[in-house]
C-alpha cells in the first residue's frame, strides 16, 4: 500500500517477510552450528531429523543454535533428542510443569548441562527416582523444597557439602557428586538444578565469583570466596533456594548480608545467572575465569531491589528478555 509516498506491506506480506527473515536466521545458526561441530556435524544434523512433533524440533533448534561449541563436537543424535523427549515428558506429568511459560521451559528445563561439566546422562535416572516425590506436589515452589530436602538422599550416605580450596571445584557433574557424596556449592548446585529439571521445575545456577565484603581485604580472604546457589522459577517470577543449608525459598545466610555489597556490572563482585540462551555476556566461572562459552546475565540489581518478592517482580513486562531465563 502506498500512503503519503510511503510504501507499506499489507500483513499477509508482512507476515511472509517475517516468516523468511526467521527461517533465514535459524539456517544461519544451524549453519554456524555444523560449522563449528566438524566432523561431529553428522550427529548434529541426525538429531534435528529425528524430531517426531512440532515441540520436538522447536527443542531441538533452541538446544543446538545456542550449544556450547565442545558439545556440538563430541554430542551424539541419541544424547541430544533422548534429553529433548525426556524433558517434554516431564513438562506433561504435572499441571504446574504444564503451565511454565514455554520460553522458561526452553531455557531452563530442557538444557542438560548448566556450566562446563561433564555432560551426565542424568535425566532418566533422575525422573525415575524424583517424579513420585513431586506427583502431589501443588506448586512449583512447593516441589522445590521437597527436592531439596530429598533429591541429596539418592545416594546412601546422603550427600553432603564439602568445601573445595578457594578457587576450585572437588565434584562437578551429577555423577561425580553422586559417586563421591558430597561436593563444594557449586557442584551442589548443579546436582539439584538438574534435579529440579527433570521433574519440570524451572531451575539455573546463580552465584558471584567473589564476595564483596567491607571486610576483605582480598579476594583470596575466606569471607569473599565465590558462591553459587540456585535460583527456581515458582509463582511467575525468579525465587532462589540455598542448597541444602535451609529448606524455605529465598532466605539464606548470604541474603540480605552478603548479596547487598555486590556492585552490577563488576564481573567479579557481580551477581551472575546462568543462561542456555545466548545473552551476550558470559557467566563467569572464577575456577575456569578464560571460559567464556556459557552464557549469563548480571542479576546483581534485583538482588540488591529485592527483599520479599522474587528477582523478578521489580522487572516491568518488556524488561524480562534481559535476564538469562527471561523468557528466553
Amino acid at each position: 500500500r502506498v500512503h503519503g509516498g510511503m510504501f507499506y506491506l499489507t500483513d499477509m506480506r508482512l507476515s511472509v517477510c517475517l516468516c523468511f527473515f526467521f527461517a533465514s536466521v535459524i539456517a544461519y545458526n544451524l549453519d554456524r552450528a555444523l560449522e563449528i561441530a566438524g566432523p561431529n556435524a553428522p550427529e548434529i544434523v541426525r538429531a534435528r531429523s529425528l524430531a517426531v512433533s512440532d515441540e520436538e524440533a522447536e527443542c531441538l533448534e533452541f538446544l543446538i543454535n545456542n550449544m556450547p561449541p565442545n558439545d556440538l563436537r563430541n554430542l551424539t543424535a541419541g544424547f541430544i533428542i533422548t534429553n529433548v523427549r525426556l524433558a517434554l515428558k516431564a513438562r506433561y506429568a504435572n499441571q504446574w510443569a504444564l503451565d511454565v511459560p514455554w520460553d522458561i521451559f526452553l531455557n531452563n528445563v530442557l538444557p542438560y548441562a548448566n556450566l562446563a561439566e561433564n555432560r551426565d546422562f542424568w535425566r532418566r535416572p533422575f525422573n525415575l527416582k524424583f517424579a513420585p516425590l513431586v506427583e502431589n506436589a501443588k506448586s512449583i515452589a512447593e516441589a522445590t523444597l521437597i527436592m531439596n530436602r530429598e533429591s541429596w538422599k539418592i545416594v546412601d550416605p546422603p550427600i553432603i557439602f564439602v568445601a573445595a580450596p578457594p578457587d576450585e571445584l572437588n565434584q562437578y557433574s551429577p555423577f561425580e557428586v553422586m559417586n563421591a557424596h558430597n561436593a563444594s556449592c557449586t557442584g551442589l548446585s548443579i546436582f539439584l538444578v538438574d534435579a529440579c529439571r527433570s521433574v519440570g521445575i524451572p531451575a539455573r545456577v546463580a552465584g558471584v565469583p567473589h564476595w564483596n565484603n567491607p571486610q576483605c581485604q582480598s579476594d583470596a580472604d575466606a569471607a569473599c570466596g565465590n558462591h553459587d546457589w540456585v535460583e527456581v522459577w515458582a509463582d511467575g517470577g525468579w525465587t532462589f533456594v540455598d542448597q541444602d543449608t535451609n529448606n524455605a525459598l529465598n532466605t539464606s545466610w548470604f541474603f540480605p548480608g552478603s548479596t547487598q555489597w555486590q556492585v552490577p556490572h563488576n564481573l567479579n563482585h557481580s551477581i551472575y545467572a546462568a543462561s542456555w540462551n545466548m545473552t551476550g555476556a558470559h557467566f563467569p566461572m572464577v575456577w575456569d575465569w578464560n571460559n567464556h562459552d556459557i552464557p549469563g546475565v548480571d542479576v546483581t540489581t534485583y538482588y540488591l531491589n529485592w527483599p520479599n518478592k522474587s528477582v523478578s517482580e521489580s522487572l516491568k513486562p518488556n524488561q524480562r528478555d534481559t535476564v538469562a531465563a527471561f523468557p528466553q
